[in-house]
């Protein structure tokens, strides 16, 4: 990524989130180790199941000021979350198995 300092979140999985630094050398991460416990990894965990309708989600993603996603899959709560924010939430690449996502304030 060509950024400046993103706040990035990765999963649904932990090895998922756990690949972000390979991404870029400018970067956020929203939390690296997401077994160690502790707030931000339920945090993570609760943005990353199918707990939260949309609007609790977004205003967590909102919250925490993240700004990409990256995602392998296709996680339940994604389809109705992208067509219900596709205004402000988008996919900027994919591949086989990851799709990193833009979250616009």
């Amino acid at each position: 990524l060509d950024v400046d300092d993103p706040v990035i979140i990765g999963g649904p999985d932990a090895v998922t989130n756990s690949i972000i630094p390979s991404l870029t050398l400018k970067y956020t991460p929203f939390i690296f180790r997401v077994e160690s416990g502790g707030g931000q990894t339920e945090l993570w965990k609760s943005l990353m199941e199918n707990e939260l309708s949309p609007e609790e989600r977004l205003a967590l993603l909102q919250e925490n000021k993240i700004e990409y996603l990256l995602v392998k899959g296709v996680p339940g709560w994604l389809p109705e979350f992208q067509a219900k924010y596709s205004d402000i939430f988008f996919r900027v690449f994919r591949d086989q198995r990851f799709s990193l996502y833009k979250l616009t304030y």
